[in-house]
């Protein structure tokens, strides 16, 4: 991918060796994606890291596949994978829309956490998660509303970037923007709250519509 500089790869290790910040909100979201799963669920999840959620999740579907954009974070991914012998969960390198992603007949959920604020084009890789769902199929997102966040927070993160500390895309946005990016990319709002409550951190679960 010729936008990728190299990012997340560097410091996947790093990444990988810190502790969840949250866990609460964190094994709140998973409840809350456990929701729209059954054990006859096949699942996408578009910028999984190193494959933490999928794994946590792996009981609560038929099968997933785990994907990001770094083959560092993947390689991690396949390393916690084999060491819980999980056979039901498999991680790949790509993004939304790759070819290898793609499942005949859709998925019956796609999940993307902490990802959205980071993509190159938003509405293109919407449109893209859209594609690879069924009809009715529903689309579980969470993510950093930074257009919502303090003006010290937005002023910092352009200083990071300068200095390698943070990744080339980061999209500002609030809540309401960011659903209104999915209604015009064809999808229906489903629900939408805030983990922690009062945080601007957004929970969305939008559905293609049958």
């Amino acid at each position: 991918m010729d936008t990728y500089d190299g990012f997340w790869d560097r410091i996947a290790r790093k990444y990988a060796a810190q502790p969840v910040d949250d866990v609460p909100s964190w094994e709140k979201t998973l409840d809350h994606i456990r929701r729209y799963l059954t054990v006859e669920s096949h699942v996408l999840e578009i910028g999984g890291g190193t494959g933490s959620s999928a794994l946590k999740l792996a009981g609560d579907a038929k099968d997933i596949l785990s994907s990001d954009l770094s083959y560092e974070m993947v390689a991690i991914a396949e390393e916690k994978r084999a060491a819980a012998n999980e056979e039901r969960v498999r991680f790949l390198q790509g993004v939304a829309g790759d070819p290898q992603l793609r499942r005949d007949g859709g998925y019956d959920a796609v999940i993307a956490l902490n990802l959205l604020h980071l993509l190159p084009d938003p509405p293109q890789s919407y449109r893209a998660v859209r594609e690879m769902l069924k009809p009715g199929a529903v689309f579980l997102s969470k993510s950093a509303c930074l257009k919502e966040m303090n003006i010290f927070v937005r002023m910092a993160i352009p200083l990071m970037k300068l200095v390698g500390k943070a990744p080339k895309y980061v999209q500002f946005f609030t809540g309401a923007e960011l659903e209104q990016q999915l209604r015009d990319s064809g999808f229906e709002i489903v629900e939408s709250c805030r983990y922690p409550t009062g945080g601007t951190t957004h929970f969305i679960v939008a559905r293609r519509p049958n």
